[in-house]
């Protein structure tokens, strides 16, 4: 609730965020002749020049062009219709926002006209004069003075109301393996490379080593969890080439890793996830949770019984060895008493 703008889009894809729920603050209708568009402000984008977004949902809408909410020097709208990519230059139009004059406002109005009203399949924008920040985008049938709000970015806006809910169309699988990695020797270095490291394609790992590039066409390879439990996780993975692989469940001392029924080394990725590296081909691996004051706990648990079980023997066996003593004692007591009436018997009897 203390956010003022949603995190970056590759931190909620790696640490696993499928839904972002938000309020409708910022959103606003934007009106340009007879057309009143609304926008949805909540996803911001800023492009580079030469930098693209691509809309990651589009609804079956058709439209005569396209609207778009930003700063900066107008960019490129590129276009797939049945298959074939067009590229459509944005213009900045004149228009208003709650009775005043995009003109007197940090945005402008831009808007993409289309050769003739389609079904858009996908729709990239690309910053070509500079950075270009995108606030907000919405598909217009200027024929019909209707429109259809869109997400920039792999967004879809699942539910709207008092608040609104956004599906994470990007967010990376729990369990995956990359093939590039860098080194840090500690937290704070790993977070310093995590700012311009592609998370998609490499990952950083704390301690030292050689560092590898991804530089193939083998980008990310998501891997099967086959048994989830609190203190044990198996998984399968095919492994087209030797890589690492993330499991994106918090690092934390006791954890231990094991390949094909082998231990190996684990790995702190990306300053806060468990890995290992493996080799090329099909694997099992398992993480478990195997604490060390668990297995002391555990030995010194062990000691007792034993202490106990000792102390028992001991006991009875001096119980039993008592037992036998009193017994002959008794034994021989009582002989001399039976041996002591049998004279007496024998004095009466004379």
């Amino acid at each position: 609730e203390f956010l003022t703008l949603i995190p970056e889009a590759k931190w909620l894809d790696l640490v696993g965020v499928k839904h972002l729920i938000t309020d409708r603050t910022g959103d606003n209708f934007y009106q340009s002749g007879a057309d009143n568009v609304f926008f949805d402000l909540q996803q911001r984008a800023l492009l580079a020049d030469g930098q693209s977004l691509a809309i990651g949902f589009l609804p079956p809408y058709q439209s005569t062009e396209l609207w778009i909410i930003a700063e900066g020097a107008a960019g490129t709208v590129r276009m797939q219709v049945d298959g074939v990519w067009v590229d459509v230059q944005s213009e900045i139009i004149e228009g208003t926002v709650g009775g005043v004059p995009t003109a007197e406002r940090a945005e402008n109005i831009y808007r993409a006209v289309w050769p003739n009203a389609v079904v858009p399949e996908q729709i990239e924008l690309v910053a070509t004069g500079g950075e270009w920040l995108v606030a907000g985008v919405s598909l217009v049938n200027s024929t019909a003075h209707t429109f259809r709000q869109i997400v920039p970015g792999q967004y879809r806006l699942a539910h709207t109301g008092d608040v609104k809910i956004y599906e994470n169309l990007d967010v990376l699988p729990r369990a995956f393996a990359l093939f590039g990695w860098q080194y840090a020797g500690d937290l704070e270095g790993a977070v310093a490379v995590l700012q311009g490291l592609d998370v998609y394609r490499e990952a950083v790992i704390e301690g030292v080593g050689e560092a590898v590039t991804n530089a193939g066409d083998v980008g990310l390879v998501s891997a099967e969890i086959s048994h989830y439990a609190p203190e044990q996780i198996d998984l399968n993975v095919q492994m087209p080439q030797a890589g690492l692989l993330v499991l994106t469940e918090a690092f934390y001392p006791g954890w231990e890793v094991a390949v094909d029924g082998v231990s190996a080394e684990i790995e702190k990725v990306d300053g806060m996830f468990r890995g290992v590296f493996l080799p090329a081909g099909a694997h099992e691996v398992r993480f478990q949770f195997k604490p060390r004051s668990l297995q002391i706990g555990l030995a010194v648990t062990v000691v007792g019984l034993l202490a106990v079980v000792g102390l028992v023997v001991v006991s009875r066996r001096s119980g039993t060895h008592a037992t036998l003593e009193a017994m002959q004692e008794l034994e021989q007591g009582g002989g001399q008493q039976f041996n002591s009436a049998e004279t007496l018997f024998a004095s009466w009897d004379k």
